[in-house]
Protein backbone atom coordinates (compact mmCIF):
# COMPACT_ATOMS: atom_id res chain seq x y z
CA UNK A 1 0.00 0.00 0.00
CA UNK A 2 1.13 3.48 -0.47
CA UNK A 3 0.02 6.25 1.79
CA UNK A 4 0.35 9.89 1.75
CA UNK A 5 1.26 10.92 5.24
CA UNK A 6 3.41 14.13 6.68
CA UNK A 7 6.65 14.14 8.27
CA UNK A 8 6.41 16.13 11.75
CA UNK A 9 7.71 19.30 9.79
CA UNK A 10 4.49 19.34 8.15
CA UNK A 11 5.48 18.35 4.62
CA UNK A 12 4.24 15.65 2.80
CA UNK A 13 5.80 11.62 2.90
CA UNK A 14 5.02 9.26 0.35
CA UNK A 15 5.29 5.78 2.42
CA UNK A 16 5.26 2.12 1.10
CA UNK A 17 3.60 -0.11 3.45
CA UNK A 18 1.42 -3.52 4.34
CA UNK A 19 -1.60 -2.51 7.16
CA UNK A 20 -2.44 -4.74 9.49
CA UNK A 21 -5.51 -7.09 8.12
CA UNK A 22 -7.05 -7.91 11.63
CA UNK A 23 -8.31 -5.67 13.75
CA UNK A 24 -6.72 -5.83 17.63
CA UNK A 25 -9.76 -5.56 19.27
CA UNK A 26 -12.64 -6.99 17.86
CA UNK A 27 -10.24 -9.83 15.88
CA UNK A 28 -12.74 -9.50 12.50
CA UNK A 29 -11.08 -9.20 9.08
CA UNK A 30 -9.93 -5.33 8.74
CA UNK A 31 -10.07 -2.96 6.08
CA UNK A 32 -8.89 0.24 7.69
CA UNK A 33 -10.16 3.77 7.32
CA UNK A 34 -6.76 5.75 7.25
CA UNK A 35 -6.93 9.05 9.59
CA UNK A 36 -3.44 9.89 9.69
CA UNK A 37 -0.11 8.37 8.94
CA UNK A 38 3.34 10.38 9.84
CA UNK A 39 6.84 9.93 9.61
CA UNK A 40 8.99 11.12 12.44
CA UNK A 41 12.69 10.19 13.84
CA UNK A 42 13.74 8.99 17.37
CA UNK A 43 16.83 9.71 19.30
CA UNK A 44 18.69 7.03 17.58
CA UNK A 45 17.60 9.06 14.12
CA UNK A 46 16.09 5.65 13.12
CA UNK A 47 12.95 6.18 10.52
CA UNK A 48 9.82 5.55 12.44
CA UNK A 49 5.98 5.27 10.88
CA UNK A 50 2.95 5.94 12.86
CA UNK A 51 -0.69 4.55 10.94
CA UNK A 52 -3.84 5.52 12.48
CA UNK A 53 -6.75 3.99 11.34
CA UNK A 54 -10.50 3.43 12.24
CA UNK A 55 -11.82 -0.31 12.39
CA UNK A 56 -15.42 0.11 11.21
CA UNK A 57 -16.09 -2.85 12.98
CA UNK A 58 -15.66 -2.17 16.30
CA UNK A 59 -15.56 1.37 16.34
CA UNK A 60 -12.30 1.65 17.43
CA UNK A 61 -9.43 3.68 16.32
CA UNK A 62 -5.94 1.73 15.91
CA UNK A 63 -2.35 2.92 15.61
CA UNK A 64 0.24 0.86 14.13
CA UNK A 65 4.03 1.34 13.98
CA UNK A 66 6.77 0.36 11.60
CA UNK A 67 10.31 1.51 11.62
CA UNK A 68 10.83 2.77 7.44
CA UNK A 69 13.66 3.76 5.33
CA UNK A 70 13.95 6.99 3.11
CA UNK A 71 14.65 5.76 -0.25
CA UNK A 72 16.98 8.46 -1.57
CA UNK A 73 18.68 11.28 0.11
CA UNK A 74 16.76 14.26 0.03
CA UNK A 75 13.41 12.50 -0.97
CA UNK A 76 10.43 12.06 1.23
CA UNK A 77 9.89 8.64 0.04
CA UNK A 78 9.73 5.56 2.98
CA UNK A 79 9.29 2.08 2.55
CA UNK A 80 8.58 -0.43 5.14
CA UNK A 81 11.49 -2.39 6.88
CA UNK A 82 9.84 -4.19 10.02
CA UNK A 83 6.28 -4.11 11.67
CA UNK A 84 6.68 -2.80 15.04
CA UNK A 85 3.24 -3.11 16.77
CA UNK A 86 -0.67 -2.39 17.10
CA UNK A 87 -2.37 -0.90 19.69
CA UNK A 88 -5.98 0.80 20.65
CA UNK A 89 -5.23 4.30 20.87
CA UNK A 90 -8.43 5.25 23.31
CA UNK A 91 -6.51 6.53 26.22
CA UNK A 92 -7.47 10.54 26.50
CA UNK A 93 -5.89 12.11 29.20
CA UNK A 94 -7.87 13.21 32.12
CA UNK A 95 -7.10 17.09 32.68
CA UNK A 96 -7.44 18.28 36.22
CA UNK A 97 -7.75 22.38 38.30
CA UNK A 98 -4.65 24.16 37.98
CA UNK A 99 -4.80 24.26 41.67
CA UNK A 100 -4.70 20.36 42.20
CA UNK A 101 -1.92 20.27 39.59
CA UNK A 102 -0.11 22.32 42.11
CA UNK A 103 -1.11 20.42 45.37
CA UNK A 104 0.23 17.04 43.95
CA UNK A 105 1.17 16.59 40.80
CA UNK A 106 2.54 13.06 41.42
CA UNK A 107 -1.33 12.23 41.75
CA UNK A 108 -2.10 13.92 38.33
CA UNK A 109 0.93 11.54 37.26
CA UNK A 110 -0.19 8.71 38.90
CA UNK A 111 -4.04 9.19 38.17
CA UNK A 112 -3.27 9.62 34.48
CA UNK A 113 -0.69 6.20 33.99
CA UNK A 114 -3.78 4.32 35.90
CA UNK A 115 -6.36 5.26 33.69
CA UNK A 116 -3.87 4.17 30.66
CA UNK A 117 -3.86 1.19 32.16
CA UNK A 118 -7.54 0.97 32.38
CA UNK A 119 -7.94 1.92 28.84
CA UNK A 120 -5.95 -0.59 27.42
CA UNK A 121 -7.99 -3.54 29.55
CA UNK A 122 -4.93 -3.77 31.90
CA UNK A 123 -8.21 -3.86 34.47
CA UNK A 124 -6.45 -5.72 37.20
CA UNK A 125 -3.37 -3.30 38.20
CA UNK A 126 -5.39 0.02 37.30
CA UNK A 127 -6.81 -0.27 40.49
CA UNK A 128 -3.24 -0.19 42.53
CA UNK A 129 -2.52 2.79 40.30
CA UNK A 130 -5.62 4.55 41.91
CA UNK A 131 -5.13 3.40 45.00
CA UNK A 132 -1.80 4.75 44.68
CA UNK A 133 -2.47 8.05 42.99
CA UNK A 134 -5.19 8.58 46.29
CA UNK A 135 -2.63 8.60 48.56
CA UNK A 136 -0.54 10.88 46.92
CA UNK A 137 -3.73 12.99 46.83
CA UNK A 138 -4.17 13.02 50.62
CA UNK A 139 -0.82 13.27 51.73
CA UNK A 140 -0.08 15.84 49.28
CA UNK A 141 -2.95 17.98 50.74
CA UNK A 142 -2.23 17.15 54.56
CA UNK A 143 1.29 18.37 54.09
CA UNK A 144 -0.33 21.71 52.43
CA UNK A 145 -2.17 22.03 55.53
CA UNK A 146 0.47 21.01 58.48
CA UNK A 147 3.78 21.76 56.53
CA UNK A 148 5.71 21.09 59.93
CA UNK A 149 4.48 17.39 59.63
CA UNK A 150 6.11 16.66 56.87
CA UNK A 151 8.43 13.71 57.80
CA UNK A 152 5.26 12.47 60.01
CA UNK A 153 2.77 12.55 57.06
CA UNK A 154 4.93 10.56 54.50
CA UNK A 155 5.84 7.89 57.24
CA UNK A 156 2.36 7.67 58.00
CA UNK A 157 0.23 4.64 56.57
CA UNK A 158 -2.66 5.87 54.04
CA UNK A 159 -5.43 4.92 57.34
CA UNK A 160 -3.42 6.48 60.13
CA UNK A 161 -2.85 9.46 58.21
CA UNK A 162 -6.51 10.19 57.13
CA UNK A 163 -7.96 9.55 60.78
CA UNK A 164 -5.38 11.69 62.37
CA UNK A 165 -4.40 14.69 60.04
CA UNK A 166 -8.10 15.07 57.40
CA UNK A 167 -10.16 17.10 59.34
CA UNK A 168 -12.90 17.74 56.61
CA UNK A 169 -15.68 15.09 56.72
CA UNK A 170 -16.59 14.35 53.85
CA UNK A 171 -12.72 14.00 52.78
CA UNK A 172 -12.45 11.28 55.17
CA UNK A 173 -15.49 9.51 54.52
CA UNK A 174 -14.37 9.52 50.99
CA UNK A 175 -10.59 8.94 51.21
CA UNK A 176 -11.51 6.30 54.13
CA UNK A 177 -13.94 3.89 51.99
CA UNK A 178 -11.87 4.52 48.73
CA UNK A 179 -8.60 3.28 51.06
CA UNK A 180 -11.03 0.20 51.57
CA UNK A 181 -11.65 -0.83 47.87
CA UNK A 182 -8.11 0.09 47.04
CA UNK A 183 -7.00 -2.24 49.50
CA UNK A 184 -8.88 -4.76 48.05
CA UNK A 185 -7.06 -4.36 44.23
CA UNK A 186 -4.05 -5.75 46.32
CA UNK A 187 -5.19 -8.79 48.06
CA UNK A 188 -6.27 -11.93 46.47
CA UNK A 189 -9.74 -12.05 49.13
CA UNK A 190 -11.88 -8.97 48.68
CA UNK A 191 -13.57 -7.81 51.70
CA UNK A 192 -15.64 -4.96 49.54
CA UNK A 193 -17.55 -7.66 47.70
CA UNK A 194 -20.43 -5.18 45.85
CA UNK A 195 -17.85 -2.12 44.62
CA UNK A 196 -14.79 -2.08 42.59
CA UNK A 197 -12.30 0.22 40.70
CA UNK A 198 -15.47 2.68 39.40
CA UNK A 199 -16.58 3.50 42.45
CA UNK A 200 -12.74 4.14 43.74
CA UNK A 201 -13.20 6.40 40.86
CA UNK A 202 -16.36 8.38 42.08
CA UNK A 203 -14.86 8.87 45.56
CA UNK A 204 -11.36 9.90 43.81
CA UNK A 205 -13.54 12.24 42.01
CA UNK A 206 -15.43 13.77 44.82
CA UNK A 207 -12.10 13.90 46.67
CA UNK A 208 -10.51 16.30 44.07
CA UNK A 209 -13.65 18.06 44.54
CA UNK A 210 -14.03 19.12 48.11
CA UNK A 211 -9.84 19.50 47.88
CA UNK A 212 -10.32 21.99 45.19
CA UNK A 213 -13.01 23.47 46.86
CA UNK A 214 -10.91 24.14 50.48
CA UNK A 215 -7.54 25.69 48.21
CA UNK A 216 -9.71 28.03 46.70
CA UNK A 217 -11.26 29.01 49.76
CA UNK A 218 -8.17 29.40 51.21
CA UNK A 219 -7.16 31.54 48.32
CA UNK A 220 -10.25 33.59 48.94
CA UNK A 221 -9.19 34.28 52.78
CA UNK A 222 -6.31 35.52 51.65
CA UNK A 223 -7.88 38.29 50.11
CA UNK A 224 -8.11 42.12 51.92
CA UNK A 225 -10.14 45.13 51.86
CA UNK A 226 -8.64 47.17 48.77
Amino acid sequence: MQYLGRMLSGEQAQITFTPITMCPKCKSALVPFPLSGIVYQNEFNDYLFSFTAYCEGCKSVIQSDYSVSKLTTGSNKYSEKNYLSSSLNLFVKKEFDKKINELSSMFVKIYNQALAAETNELDEIAGLGYRKAMEFLIKDFCIHLNPDKDAEIKALPLGRCISTYVQNEQIQILATKATWIGNDEAHYVRKQETRDVHDMKEFIKAMVYFVGMVLITEDASSMSPG
